[in-house]
């Protein structure tokens, strides 16, 4: 699959399933995201180990 950016709507996603607990497999295995964007976007946009959808 091809790299592209996350959509707004990708990112707040992330944002809520992280928020309420949810594994990241599971946020992993919903469609249309792949496993090594979902860390990098943890990795550039992650502010003191919390994930605000305000840094991307």
């Amino acid at each position: 699959m091809k790299r592209k950016q996350l959509t707004f709507e990708q990112r707040y996603a992330i944002e809520r399933m992280l928020k309420d607990k949810h594994s990241k497999k599971s946020i992993i295995s919903t469609p249309e995201l792949v496993e090594s964007t979902f860390y990098r976007e943890l990795k550039r946009n992650g502010k003191k180990r919390v994930y605000t959808t305000k840094h991307a």
